[in-house]
């Protein structure tokens, strides 16, 4: 019996994915003492479907703290990979890709949950 993830990604048209979003990844490099930094880099450009979900509250620094997740469809293309700790732009604000649901079996779609990136 068919999901219905797999329904929606069968009836997914390209007129859904309109929302500009940009992708930076994150290079590691050493340091001389002997730790690491990280750099963001531009890693592609392309469109999506961005759509809220539900919203948590969590108890962060003796404060509670609404966190709003998203649920992103961009169309798949081999050449970039994903990873969960890359970050995105979307509406001028950062984000960061919290977990990578689904890759199309058919290779057409990606789905993937972003939150609000730190400061």
């Amino acid at each position: 019996m068919p999901t219905l993830q797999k329904d929606f990604m069968d009836s997914i048209n390209p007129g859904q994915l309109r929302e500009p979003i940009t992708f930076y990844d994150l290079i590691k490099s050493p340091t001389p003492t002997g730790g690491t930094t990280a750099v963001e880099t531009y890693y592609f450009d392309t469109f999506a479907r961005v759509k809220p979900m539900k919203a948590y509250t969590v108890f962060l620094d003796q404060k509670l703290v609404m966190i709003q997740r998203y649920s992103v469809i961009i169309r798949y293309d081999p050449e970039y990979e994903l990873k969960p700790d890359m970050k995105l732009t979307y509406n001028s604000k950062r984000y960061l890709i919290s977990n990578i649901l689904e890759v199309d079996t058919r290779k057409r779609f990606v789905n993937f949950i972003i939150t609000k990136a730190g400061k």
